[in-house]
């Protein structure tokens, strides 16, 4: 295969490599996807974007993500931003509609700001919270996770998400216990596994295992479905919105309301093109 043409960039010290491909066909096998994220063998990342023509009329382009193992990812919300920024600024847009599989996601410049320091706000979609919308292996599922804390939510924004409150953030051992319940007979296509500290009615801290990536420093549909799960269980006041979410990598803000679609807004950097052969 010739060289490929990549973009490096960066949210929250979640890193992607983004592929452009509607000027040229793209298509990639698993090994050629994990030697793309290997931060040894290729550019390194936690997921490969590849940009497609849209197939809905609405959009301006549409979106495949890939974990680092090679897996499709439905969602990738500070990827989506980071897409959002790199297109606005390259054609000079100051809104961008963006296709995924999941849902049409309209993003624009923070509070009209532009800029390299300038926010980028993405709506997501809507939640779903059905056992077989997350999806779960049967209704009851989640009770078959033996793993104790004061409270646990699943929600699907765009990639399936469990979510685990506890008292502290900082004493899980993630490593250890994000694998075992990513891979849980309880969740057929994996799931992604967040640990959720409530530190003040508008403010959460949140540690994530992904699926098939594992520990990130930021996970975007993370930071949603802690939101949402704060929210929808009233962990934090009703009408509590925006909810501050602080990770390792920086803090987004996630605002919901009942019925209507999820908006994240956060920090996106385009740091460097190369190309690469795989």
């Amino acid at each position: 295969m010739p060289n490929i043409s990549f973009t490096k960039a960066v949210a929250l010290g979640n890193d992607f490599v983004i592929l452009d491909g509607r000027d040229r066909f793209i298509s990639l096998t698993t090994d050629q996807i994990q030697i793309l994220a290997n931060r040894r063998q290729g550019v390194g990342c936690d997921q490969v974007i590849l940009i497609l023509p849209p197939t809905d009329p609405q959009a301006h382009i549409r979106l495949k993500f890939y974990n680092a193992d090679g897996s499709e990812a439905g969602a990738c919300g500070n990827g989506t931003r980071c897409i959002a920024r790199l297109i606005m600024e390259r054609e000079a847009i100051d809104n961008v509609c963006i296709q995924t599989d999941r849902a049409l996601c309209q993003a624009t410049w923070a509070d009209g700001s532009r800029g390299e320091d300038a926010g980028i706000s993405v709506t997501l979609g809507k939640p779903r919270f059905e056992w077989d919308d997350i999806p779960l292996a049967h209704p009851e599922a989640l009770q078959d996770i033996s793993y104790k804390t004061t409270a646990s939510f699943c929600v699907n924004v765009g990639n399936p998400h469990v979510i685990f409150f506890v008292n502290d953030v900082d004493e899980i051992p993630l490593a250890y216990i994000g694998p075992q319940i990513e891979n849980h007979r309880s969740f057929p296509e994996r799931v992604n596994v967040g640990f959720a500290q409530i530190v003040n009615e508008g403010m959460l801290r949140l540690r994530v295992w992904e699926r098939g990536a594992g520990y990130t420093m930021a996970c975007g549909t993370g930071a949603c479905a802690a939101a949402v799960a704060a929210i929808h269980q009233q962990f934090v006041p009703s009408g509590q919105s925006p909810l501050r979410i602080i990770q390792e990598g920086g803090e987004v803000l996630v605002d919901w309301r009942q019925g209507y679609p999820i908006t994240m807004t956060g920090s996106a950097q385009i740091k460097f093109q190369g190309e690469i052969q795989v």
